[in-house]
């Protein structure tokens, strides 16, 4: 919630709806999580790509 604060996003979201704020906010967190993931697996197989 501070990095939301410190970007200035916090006025903003307080007019959505909690649905709407959990998609704007979880599922790139999900996405962004995902393919770090994703490319720490690749290397360490030994090829970014599988």
């Amino acid at each position: 919630m501070a990095s939301i604060d410190a970007v200035g996003l916090s006025p903003k979201l307080q007019n959505l709806s909690w649905v709407s704020v959990y998609g704007a906010l979880c599922l790139p967190t999900f996405l962004f999580l995902y393919f770090v993931g994703w490319a720490i697996d690749g290397r360490s197989s030994g090829s970014p790509f599988k």
